[in-house]
Parts: structure tokens; sequence; C-alpha cells
């Protein structure tokens, strides 16, 4: 049986639940207002999944009813939301330049460089965010929301990838070369 947490919730139920939170936030990064209808058609996610996770989210976004002949409700990022995506370094463009990069050179040292950079990257991102008092530091479900949002969300994306990537050429790698590199390096 699976850990779990303080909450009750496993290990599968939290990936879940980062995961879905990373995909709304994806959607409405733009400062755009976004109709309740179009970030459940994006992120495909069911009217109670998404209502319990925008209701969660509140601290980053912002929300208004539609006028009286659209009832519609809308939400999009709020500055400090907007703030922290646009200070994130690694987009997926960026890392689809890595993948080709490792695809080509099936240099598995190099992948894992990068990311451990844009991971390194994303800590120091939101550790500057929580400087910058863009949020209240004082409330660790706040601060913890935001990691699990910028830094563990994007890394078990970009370790997903890599591990697909690696599967397409992974008789070519030679693994033991890799370890003695990294072996190497912690001398």
């Amino acid at each position: 049986m699976g850990k779990k947490d303080s909450r009750g919730m496993g290990e599968l139920q939290t990936k879940d639940k980062i995961h879905n939170r990373w995909k709304i936030l994806h959607v409405i990064r733009d400062g755009e207002w976004h109709q309740y209808k179009d970030i459940k058609k994006e992120t495909d996610l069911s009217p109670p999944i998404l209502a319990k996770h925008l209701k969660e989210l509140r601290r980053f976004i912002e929300k208004k009813e539609g006028e009286e002949d659209n009832r519609e409700t809308y939400y999009k990022a709020n500055s400090a939301l907007m703030s922290a995506f646009f200070q994130m370094d690694l987009t997926n463009a960026e890392w689809e330049d890595i993948e080709e990069q490792f695809l080509k050179s099936k240099d598995l040292s190099f992948a894992l460089e990068q990311l451990n950079t844009a991971t390194n990257l994303n800590i120091i991102m939101a550790l500057t965010n929580i400087k910058s008092k863009n949020f209240d530091i004082g409330n660790p479900e706040v601060v913890q929301l935001f990691f699990e949002t910028f830094v563990f969300s994007p890394y078990e994306i970009l370790v997903s990838k890599l591990v697909e990537a690696s599967k397409k050429i992974i008789d070519d790698i030679d693994l033991n070369q890799v370890m003695k590199e990294f072996k190497t390096k912690g001398e």
C-alpha cells in the first residue's frame, strides 16, 4: 500500500493534484480572462475537480462573474502568478531543443545537466518570489502550493519527457560511461 500524507492522500493522488493544478495555471497564465467552460475544455478536468482546484488556487487567480446576460464565471492569473511564470527560464520550446540535441548526440549527461539547471532555476525563482513578498510566506499552504506548482510539477514533466526520449535511444546510451562521468564529477 502506498504512503499517505498528513491529509490521507496517497502519492498518486498528490501527483494528480499537482498535475491538475499545473494544467489550470498553464491555461490562465497569460493574465487574460478565461471562461470556466474554456478552462474545463482545455484541461479536460471534470467540473467537481476543476471547481475544487480553482478554489484551492484562489491566492494565485482572480475570479469574476459575467454580466447579467452572461452568467459565466471567468478566471485569470493574478500579477504575482504571471510574474512567476514569466521568470521561469526553461520553456517548453527550449526543452524541445534540448530533447532534440539529446536524441542526436545520445549524451545522457547533457540532458541530465539541463534538467538539473532547469530545476535549480525554478527553485531560485520560487525563493525570489517568496523573498519579494509576492506571496504570504507566513502561510505554509501557500508556500507548499507555490513549490508544488513551480518546482515539483515542472520537474516531474521534464523527467517524464527525458524518460520518453531515452526510450527512443536506450540501446545507444552507454550507461556505464555515464555512471563513470558522474562518479568522477562527485570526487
